[in-house]
């Protein structure tokens, strides 16, 4: 039974270090996207800015 017991035990440490990977990436994954995005707006702006002043 203590053995049964550990297994399953170790199981679930397992799962959630696993989770806590998992929760990590999607972390730095969201960072990048908005990270991205944000270069992408700011050189719109900046051509924007450029078309206005040229126009």
């Amino acid at each position: 039974v203590y053995h049964v017991n550990w297994l399953h035990t170790k199981a679930v440490q397992d799962r959630w270090k696993e989770e806590v990977e998992l929760i990590k990436s999607e972390v730095r994954w969201t960072i990048n996207f908005f990270n991205s995005k944000s270069r992408q707006w700011e050189k719109l702006g900046v051509q924007s800015q450029e078309r206005g002043a040229a126009g």
